[in-house]
Formats: C-alpha cells, structure tokens, sequence
C-alpha cells in the first residue's frame, strides 16, 4: 500500500485520525514520531520508497532529500511559506508542490494583534516581574490612533488592518507587489514607512530579495520609541 508522510508535528493528530479515516482506505499514513522539527537525516529515513505524498511542515526539503525517495509525487506545504524546499530539485524530479495559504491567514493575523497588546500594555513584562515576587505598577500604551506600518500586504498584512480599524489605527502599507485602497490603507515607500510607523509589522515571504531587509540602515529610519514585530520568517 502506498503511503502519505505527515511530517508536521503541531497537529491534533486525535482529530486527523478522523479527517483522515477515507484516506487511510487507500494510503497507509504515517505520523512524525519524533513530533518535532525532521533532519534531513530523519526526512530521508522516513521518505521510504513506497511514500508518494507528504503533508510537510517546515523541515528542510532540501535536493538531497528529495532525489533520496525514490516514489514520491507530490508535496503539500501545511502553511503558506514554501521557503524550505528546493523547488528547482522538486521540478526537475517531477514532484508536484501545493500549499495551504489560506489556512494561517487568521491565526497569525490575531497573533500579531495580540503581540502588539501584549507589549504595548507590558503584560509580559508584568506577568514576569510577578512571578518574581515583585509587583510593579506599570504605565501601558494605547493602540488607538497609532501609526500602524504594514511591510508586505497580501492575505495575511490585509487581514491584520482589517483588524486594526476596530482600534482606530492610522494603517500604511509597503508592498511592491500590491496597489489598492483595501482596509482602509494607504501605500507608502518602504522609507516613509519605517520613518513615520509607531508600529512596524512585517508580514512577507522569506527569499533572496527580503533576505535581512530590516538591518541597521532600516532601524536607524525608525523613531527610537518604535516596535517592531516580525510574524514573518526569521531570515
């Protein structure tokens, strides 16, 4: 029987086993045993020859790993970042590559609102110092009526201004790509934006070109009160 890798180890695999109860008539499914971020040693090991699909996580799909199986068709990226796999080696073996990026849309544009809550009001730093033992009364930071700047504006920068106007937010995006009036936002240069936003948010895909975009040149634009949050790749 044929079989489907699941590697991506942030599932709730009780309720997968349900979701997945047609496929496993036709596929054998096998789960990520070390629930955790694969090696490209252990992505090999589990890339049998009989594994013709993989639902991937962000492990590194790497050339090597992927001339290493032998059957597989076709990999599908849980998340919308395809960044960890090498697509020039997935085209040249034939292996088709599909994403999901609608599905983290949502989540991670109600993570960045409530990072940018958590910090502003200093409930982290607060939580941190009581734990201590130390009760220090702190002065937080309205969102209202901040300068909110988006750096890359597609499902997931658009969502997270959309969130933003509950809060009576000033939103401006820099985005090369995108051109629209969408969430009431307006566009801007990448300069003007890192020197004007009270908040900066960054929300593009991780390659060559967006690299380290932000460094010292960029952060010596901003105003020395400014935050800054990165819900993109690290890189």
């Amino acid at each position: 029987m044929n079989k489907i890798l699941i590697s991506t180890s942030n599932f709730n695999f009780e309720l997968l086993d349900e979701m997945l109860s047609v496929s496993k008539q036709k596929f054998e499914i096998i789960k990520n045993p070390f629930k955790r971020k694969l090696s490209e040693e252990e992505a090999i090991e589990l890339l049998s020859d009989d594994v013709i699909g993989m639902i991937a996580g962000v492990e590194s799909l790497s050339e090597k790993v992927l001339e290493s199986s032998k059957s597989l068709k076709i990999i599908s990226r849980c998340g919308i970042g395809i960044d960890n796999i090498d697509l020039n080696a997935a085209k040249n073996l034939e292996i088709t590559i599909t994403n999901t990026p609608d599905a983290p849309t949502l989540p991670v544009a109600e993570l960045t609102i409530s990072h940018i809550l958590s910090l502003l009001r200093k409930v982290g730093h607060s939580n941190t110092r009581l734990k201590m033992g130390h009760w220090e009364p702190q002065m937080g930071s309205l969102l209202n009526e901040k300068v909110i700047g988006i750096i890359g504006f597609g499902r997931i920068g658009k969502k997270v201004a959309f969130l933003l106007n509950a809060f009576g937010c000033k939103v401006q995006y820099y985005d090369p790509f995108v051109d629209t009036t969408e969430c009431n936002a307006t566009k801007v240069d990448l300069e003007f934006l890192l020197k004007s936003s009270d908040i900066i948010t960054i929300h593009m895909p991780y390659n060559a070109e967006t690299h380290h975009m932000i460094s010292h040149n960029e952060l010596n634009l901003m105003k020395n009160s400014a935050l800054v949050f990165n819900l993109s790749r690290g890189g």
